[in-house]
């Protein structure tokens, strides 16, 4: 049994493997984390598969909290052999729920204790928990045999600490731009200091929970404070926020303290900056200009000068470079590309109004230069699509080079490096208003 299950093995290794040539000397386990457990094959005696009945958790029942403890019941169900607990923020706990196969090594590497008995009226204790925060109760499940099962969670929130008076703050929105927000914050005489933070419609408490781990954020309220502009007591401030997005709605957090320093609830402000476009047909112009030599990173290297001008409709657009031989496999996937929206709110990742650049393009090659805009009302365009060949030789003597492949260098305008990008592109640098 022992030879016919490890050549099973082996031949599955062979073929998920590919090419591989050498007879394999280790058995992986690999989990989906992608993390693995190795063997000699030579110390392994058997695979073996097991069935284990029911689900496998230690199901949570909250009945009240401190800032200090927890009042739970936890119920293991019929297979559950022992679990990890312990308590984290709400936003950390949903995670780990989320990731059930890092959520076993984060709570043992947090100090998780492990327990193989129920409790009817526990209280988990020795926390120091934030007032007025979402927490939860996290277990992690083991059976019989020590897998690593399912992760159940309890949400509960702590009491708020009472505030000195109404410590409030009201937010003017008093101009704007195409790229600029200004409004005026006053606070009333209960206030002793806070603190905004301005963000696309969304953003700030998707950066919350993508954040708050790694910066031990427990709730928004304390990003807001650590990331925010901080005015002192109650005073008025007016501030103008710069290098925004036209046709974009914003939200401002604002975070308050009373004469304790007791954090009032956050307040949610919005706010806009100016149209750009209309609700038309956006499409982009595509101009060739010069072939000649142009100083990348202090070598002279022969570029091609492309300007864009979106037309009056456009609200915002995306631009691209590819060799035509690699377009021309399939331009179904580049054109997709350009008119990409970004998973979540990137600098530079659309360009407006009138732009100049230069692509490094060596001689005798084919190329295709893309360009697609979204209207004020976000609806894409059509796909402009210029084709050219640079000559075979560039101002000042360049010699033809055929075949050459361009030079890479980090972009330092539009993300070429965000989502799918199709191979062998050229990526766009030196961008002038």
């Amino acid at each position: 049994m022992r030879n016919i299950l490890l050549s099973a093995v082996l031949l599955a290794g062979t073929l998920m493997s590919g090419a591989q040539t050498a007879e394999p000397n280790r058995l992986l386990v690999v989990s989906e984390s992608g993390s693995y457990q190795s063997f000699m094959t030579e110390r392994v005696e058997a695979v073996e598969f097991r069935t284990v009945e029911g689900p496998v958790e230690a199901a949570i029942n909250i009945s009240g909290c401190t800032l200090t403890s927890v009042q739970t019941s936890i119920t293991m169900s019929e297979s559950c052999s022992s679990y990890l607990i312990n308590c984290y923020p709400a936003v950390i706990a949903r995670q780990l729920k989320s990731n059930p196969a890092g959520a076993f090594s984060y709570m043992a590497q947090t100090g998780a204790p492990q327990y193989s008995e129920d409790f009817s009226d526990g209280t988990l204790s020795g926390l120091e928990l934030q007032p007025g925060t979402e927490y939860a109760i996290v277990t992690a499940a083991y059976d019989e045999l020590g897998t690593e099962c399912d992760v159940c969670l309890g949400t509960f929130t702590t009491p708020s600490e009472p505030v000195t008076g109404n410590p409030q703050v009201t937010f003017k929105q008093t101009g704007n731009t195409h790229f600029t927000i200004t409004g005026e914050f006053t606070a009333n005489s209960d206030v002793d200091g806070y603190s905004y933070l301005i963000g696309e419609k969304g953003e700030l408490e998707a950066q919350f929970e993508q954040f708050a781990g790694m910066f031990g954020f427990s709730n928004i309220a304390e990003m807001v404070k650590m990331w925010g502009v901080y005015v002192a007591h109650n005073d008025s401030d007016e501030h103008t926020w710069k290098d925004l997005e036209p046709n974009k709605e914003y939200e401002i957090y604002v975070q308050a303290w009373d004469v304790k320093e007791v954090p009032a609830p956050v307040q949610i402000f919005e706010a806009s900056t100016a149209k750009m476009g209309g609700s038309g047909a956006a499409y982009v112009n595509i101009k060739v200009g010069a072939y000649k030599l142009a100083d990348w990173d202090g070598e002279m290297k022969p570029s091609l000068y492309v300007d864009f001008m979106p037309n009056d409709q456009a609200g915002a657009y995306r631009v691209y470079c590819a060799f035509a031989a690699d377009y021309d496999k399939d331009p179904q996937e580049y054109k997709d590309y350009v008119c990409q929206e970004p998973e979540m709110s990137m600098a530079n990742w659309f360009l407006y109004g009138n732009k100049s650049t230069d692509y490094q393009v060596d001689p005798g090659n084919s190329i295709v230069i893309l360009a697609a805009a979204k209207n004020a009302d976000g609806v894409w365009g059509e796909v402009n699509e210029v084709r050219h060949t640079t000559p075979a030789n560039v101002s000042a003597g360049m010699p033809a080079a055929p075949g050459q492949k361009v030079a890479k260098r980090a972009d330092r305008g539009v993300s070429d490096t965000a989502g799918k990008v199709p191979a062998n592109a050229f990526r766009r640098v030196r961008m002038e208003k």
